[in-house]
């Protein structure tokens, strides 16, 4: 379990993606913790948990594997606890299977194991929502409204085809040490139409986590 005395670091902006998603998980697990912020780096959040500052921090795949497993978890001074599942077109999960390799088990599973049953209501939508925002729309091309339907289709094709270059996935699995996920325009409109139909309760669990009344 997670220790009932819990301090969470991250970045210098509590209303970032990483830190909202964390603060509602350990709200969710029902963990006491005190959110720490004025970290400007990844590298400083887990500088901070090496020196014992802070101990609990989040980040991404490619930084798990290559900054916090060699440097935090190999030599036994950090522990993977979860990762955060992210929605698959037409419902369900995505697994990482890089991560369940070394035993780390999704969000879902290890409330589960808690709790005895699955995750619900409006902090789980909130997290589900906050976490999809941040992954599946981590990066991404807008264009104006109006822009020719000839130009979105070139660029949207182009995209693709970036996802298909043998050269591009080989360079991208060298940096980042594994390979990158491809959104499709469709997977990306369908997140942000969910943008419309949030629930007065989900608004209020992101309202409270930024502090507004």
């Amino acid at each position: 379990a997670i220790p009932q005395s819990q301090i969470s670091g991250r970045c210098d902006n509590p209303a970032t993606p990483q830190d909202v998603r964390t603060n509602i998980a350990l709200q969710l697990l029902g963990a006491k913790f005190r959110m720490v912020t004025g970290f400007r780096s990844a590298n400083d959040a887990m500088k901070s948990v090496g020196q014992n500052e802070t101990n609990f921090t989040s980040t991404t795949v490619p930084g798990f594997v290559t900054m916090v497993t060699p440097n935090l978890v190999a030599n036994g001074m950090a522990m993977p606890y979860f990762y955060y599942p992210v929605t698959k077109p037409g419902g369900g999960f995505d697994r990482i299977a890089l991560l369940e390799k070394q035993g780390v088990k999704s969000f879902a599973e290890v409330y589960r194991e808690a709790f005895g049953k699955a995750p619900s209501g409006p902090k789980w939508e909130a997290m589900l929502l906050v976490n999809d925002l941040s992954t599946l729309m981590l990066r991404a091309m807008l264009l104006p409204k109006g822009t020719p339907q000839p130009a979105v289709d070139e660029l949207r094709d182009g995209v693709a085809a970036l996802g298909r270059d043998e050269a591009f996935l080989k360079d991208y699995e060298r940096v980042n040490a594994l390979p990158p996920e491809m959104v499709s325009a469709e997977q990306g409109q369908e997140v942000l139409a969910r943008l419309k139909t949030v629930k007065p309760e989900v608004v209020g669990v992101l309202k409270a986590v930024f502090g507004i009344k």
